[in-house]
């Protein structure tokens, strides 16, 4: 599974009028991708994941791709992780 984390302004503000809903031609996670949602922006990959992948095959990841990228990655076990200051 794939999640994101902004501050409520930036969706408020900026994404929640244009979110692509569940008719879109792509996943939302690859429309967020998109240089009009990016802006010049980064998006960060954590050293542990605070989301976990439960099936072996989705919309844009066959079984082959699971178990060769995702099946490894390791989850973060803690009930509750301080991420300081994100906004």
């Amino acid at each position: 599974g794939l999640g994101w984390m902004i501050p409520q302004r930036r969706w408020a503000d900026e994404l929640k009028h244009k979110w692509p809903g569940t008719n879109a031609a792509i996943g939302w996670d690859h429309w967020l991708r998109l240089p009009d949602q990016m802006q010049g922006r980064d998006c960060v990959s954590p050293e542990v994941s605070r989301n976990k992948n439960v099936g072996d095959q989705g919309v844009n990841v066959g079984r082959g791709e699971f178990a060769g990228q995702l099946r490894g990655v390791a989850f973060n076990s803690e009930e509750r992780v301080d991420f300081g200051d994100v906004g």
